[in-house]
């Protein structure tokens, strides 16, 4: 958990996002609750869980997210027809809930269909990612991305750029948990 180095931070120009909140590291229970509830829809009353406890331990950690507006990591429309929901929207209205702020599903949208990142080494899932988003409402704005796993941030830092490209004055990033 912490905050993009600000000399990264000013290299990137723009692209990256300025802080990452990963409550738990991926493993163990809260990889089979986030596999079980992408792959099982009738299991995610487990990730609702999940997701109410990471955010109020967000909270306890001293994060604050004052005048963001939560926004979902979109999946695919074949995805979410397949699943049923998009998990990151489960995620996204818990940590809005704990911390008081407005959730925006249409913002950032998913341009282009990719394949799952899962299996991919870190290269392949930049490459994936590429031209992935695009956003429906352009100005300023402080936003924060909401996903289920950051593994090597790649679909967090594309969404990002997106954001940061349409206007956006600050880009933060929750998710549940951390590959290591």
């Amino acid at each position: 958990m912490g905050r993009t180095h600000v000399c990264c931070q000013k290299e990137a120009q723009n692209t990256l996002p300025s802080q990452l909140c990963a409550v738990y590291e991926y493993g163990g229970l809260v990889s089979q609750v986030i596999k079980k509830s992408k792959y099982n829809p009738k299991r995610f009353a487990l990730l609702r869980l999940l997701s109410a406890e990471a955010a109020k331990m967000a909270s306890k950690l001293g994060f604050d997210f004052a005048g963001f507006t939560v926004v979902p990591i979109p999946i695919s429309r074949a995805r979410e027809k397949e699943r049923g929901f998009n998990q990151a929207e489960f995620i996204a209205k818990a940590v809005a809930k704990e911390f008081g702020l407005a959730v925006d599903t249409s913002i950032l949208t998913r341009i282009r269909d990719t394949n799952k990142q899962f299996g991919l080494h870190k290269d392949e899932r930049a490459q994936n990612m590429t031209g992935a988003f695009g956003v429906s409402k352009s100005g300023g704005g402080r936003f924060l991305l909401v996903d289920d796993v950051c593994t090597t941030g790649s679909t967090l830092i594309t969404a990002s750029s997106a954001l940061y490209q349409a206007g956006a004055q600050d880009v933060r990033c929750f998710t549940l948990s951390r590959k290591i």
